[in-house]
């Protein structure tokens, strides 16, 4: 197995690995429009980063379109629970590969796509928010806390943050002042100072 890069780059004040692989997570009801979707995408490759998303419907849907038929399909990896999802991503122009192999259930594919699409993340960048719901989908959770657990910091954008812990600090910010949300860094990654002495 390869050994990723510890070196980091910074987004902001927040550190990110330096291979600059940014995840996408979050509601399977939620949306985000095109125009904000595009955005987020274009800000983040503008800084050099790849982008993984998932296979399902909602936000995951959003930024597939979002991408396709544009530049920035060449820099997506779509991560699918399900070979028959494979096709649906590349007829929109996007790479996809089947994350876990046969014979799991739905719900352990889902389970295992999400946390090994978010272990290849140097950010992760979550709308976990379920508007049918008000609260945390149970995938936005895992996705959440697979980053922590693995040092990846995480933008999260909702309007229940979670609370901080001994395993993570929470600083309210925004992600190129085209979104507010939630810096979410895991402790032990160094965030920069930026206010004056």
């Amino acid at each position: 197995m390869q050994s990723r890069s510890r070196r980091s780059v910074r987004l902001g004040r927040v550190p990110v690995r330096e291979d600059r692989v940014a995840g996408f997570a979050g509601s399977r009801h939620g949306r985000i429009d095109e125009e904000l979707s595009s955005a987020l995408l274009s800000g983040l490759s503008r800084h050099g980063f790849r982008f993984l998303v998932g296979c399902a419907t909602g936000i995951d849907c959003c930024l597939r379109k979002a991408a396709a038929g544009s530049e920035l399909a060449k820099r997506f990896t779509v991560h699918c629970a399900f070979p028959l999802r494979i096709r649906e991503s590349e007829a929109l122009g996007l790479n996809a590969v089947c994350r876990v192999s046969g014979g799991a259930s739905a719900s352990a594919a889902l389970h295992w796509r999400t946390v090994l699409m978010v272990r290849e993340c140097s950010l992760l960048v979550l709308f976990p928010d379920d508007p049918k719901t008000g609260c945390w989908g149970k995938g936005s959770r895992l996705a959440f806390n697979t980053a922590i657990q693995c040092h990846i910091p995480v933008f999260v954008v909702t309007t229940i943050p979670p609370l901080g812990t001994r395993q993570f600090r929470i600083e309210a910010g925004s992600l190129f002042g085209i979104i507010a949300g939630h810096w979410v860094v895991p402790q032990g990654v160094e965030v920069r100072d930026d206010r004056p002495a």
